[in-house]
């Protein structure tokens, strides 16, 4: 496989090895590889325009392409064991607001790649049980300081917090439509 075609642009910190695709940046950052007939990219913050400039270049390739993380980048084949923990990234990446606003200004359409991740996968009740769990636990967790008496949320930002409370909605809408 050529994966030297993938690089998005001429910084010399691309690096190839082993089919797959690094970022170096202090240390070697995974961030592309085809597993299973399939490519991801490891949604890692530590290189976040890197990811997104990559997401850019395979989406005007006409490539498909899914997210995963750190870990999953790694392997050789994705298992069932595996599938919690790639929602589970998909789900927390846009709760960093530097990643939530690149995503989102590159025209990326985040929900409709989580979906047919879902689909490809059959894995929508492992989603619902993932999303759940995270929704009041980190999305929508408020705490109070009882020292000043006030309340705030853990994500801070407005915009990342609704997008999060419609997400299970727009997924399903999506698998509706398609």
């Amino acid at each position: 496989m050529d994966i030297e075609r993938f690089i998005p642009d001429s910084n010399p910190n691309w690096i190839v090895r082993h089919e797959t695709l690094y970022y170096k940046k202090g240390g070697l950052i995974p961030l592309f590889k085809k597993i299973d007939g399939n490519y991801y990219i490891s949604l890692d913050r530590r290189a976040t325009k890197k990811v997104t400039k990559l997401m850019k270049k395979l989406q005007d390739m006409g490539i498909i392409f899914y997210l995963c993380d750190r870990m999953t980048i790694a392997e050789k084949h994705i298992y069932n064991e595996h599938l919690e923990r790639i929602i589970r990234n998909y789900l927390l990446a846009l709760s960093d607001e530097n990643f939530f606003y690149h995503i989102q200004n590159s025209n990326f359409d985040y929900i409709q790649n989580l979906t047919d991740f879902l689909n490809m996968y059959d894995c929508h009740r492992l989603f619902k049980k993932v999303y759940d769990s995270l929704l009041n636990l980190h999305f929508l967790k408020i705490s109070i300081d009882w020292y000043t008496r006030t309340k705030y949320h853990e994500i801070k930002n407005e915009e990342i917090r609704d997008f999060y409370q419609i997400l299970e909605r727009q997924i399903k809408l999506n698998i509706f439509f398609s």
